[in-house]
């Protein structure tokens, strides 16, 4: 999982922008709910207005039929008028009556409609709460992978620097060899020229007497002796020393490899090369 974290930081935020999304056209479903809850809430406000006006109308009626009536008994020369306004009220009541039974079908309608908007409501507010938990979770679990991502690359950070160092101390003692071992062949090659002086002196002195002649015979050859003795020294620590140069450079290479800041540190050391050979000549001068 700590493979690549940038790939699972994309995921889980393509989640969290699909889940808040999904909230927002939620939200939008319910509001439009919500909106046409109310206005069936409105409408059947009106219904019933409308209903009261009709009783009310109903009322007024049953009032003229009662006027009719005592008008009836009154005169006998209105009894056709009269019977006529009675016939138009109870058509009229009779409409009433079936406006009254639409009014009560819409209005259990309504109801009905009511009981389903807040189903909806509920059902909605519920998925709703399990997407914000599931949100809520998703963003736990990412920032404890953040964590864990931050704490492997620093221990890892760590791990590598400490290598690094230990490649630059390495390559330090290799360097400190290295200028001892030309130090060394500096001074076989001084004693190498004195061997010749010698040897040439030797020779200038051929005609002198047989006993300084052994005598320089003798030294020439613990000359010649010490300046193999040197050589062989010298040859064992240039092997030695290019053996350990190519093990350093395999590491080096490795490390570059495996570390960004490789490149930065081998600038100190060419610097400190290259002060060394400077130094070279002035110590061979002395």
């Amino acid at each position: 999982r700590l493979a690549s974290p940038p790939g699972l930081n994309i995921r889980l935020a393509q989640q969290n922008v699909d889940l808040r999304r999904r909230l927002e056209e939620e939200q939008a479903a319910y509001k439009r709910k919500l909106t046409a809850y109310q206005e069936g809430q409105q409408r059947q406000a009106q219904l019933v207005q409308k209903l009261q006006a009709k009783v009310r109308a109903r009322s007024f009626c049953l009032g003229c039929a009662a006027c009719i009536n005592s008008i009836e008994k009154q005169t006998v020369n209105v009894s056709v008028k009269v019977c006529v306004y009675i016939f138009v009220c109870v058509s009229r009541s009779s409409s009433l009556s079936a406006v009254n039974a639409m009014l009560r079908e819409q209005l259990e309608q309504a109801g009905l409609a009511n009981e389903a908007l807040s189903q909806d409501i509920r059902r909605l507010t519920a998925d709703w709460t399990k997407a914000r938990e599931e949100l809520e979770q998703r963003e736990a679990d990412w920032r404890r992978e953040e964590e864990s991502f931050h704490n492997y690359f620093s221990s890892e950070h760590s791990r590598l620097l400490a290598l690094w160092r230990q490649v630059v101390g390495f390559r330090r003692g290799v360097c400190e060899l290295k200028s001892a071992t030309e130090r060394l062949e500096t001074h076989s090659h001084y004693v190498q020229l004195q061997c010749v002086g010698v040897c040439v002196a030797v020779r200038s002195r051929e005609d002198g007497s047989a006993l300084v002649l052994e005598r320089e015979a003798a030294q020439r050859s613990a000359l010649e002796q010490q300046l193999r003795d040197r050589v062989s020294e010298m040859m064992n620590l240039q092997a030695k020393s290019d053996s350990e140069r190519a093990e350093l450079n395999s590491r080096s290479a490795a490390s570059q490899h495996c570390h960004p800041y490789c490149s930065l540190s081998d600038q100190p050391l060419k610097l400190q090369s290259g002060a060394q050979s400077r130094n070279l000549p002035s110590e061979m001068g002395h």
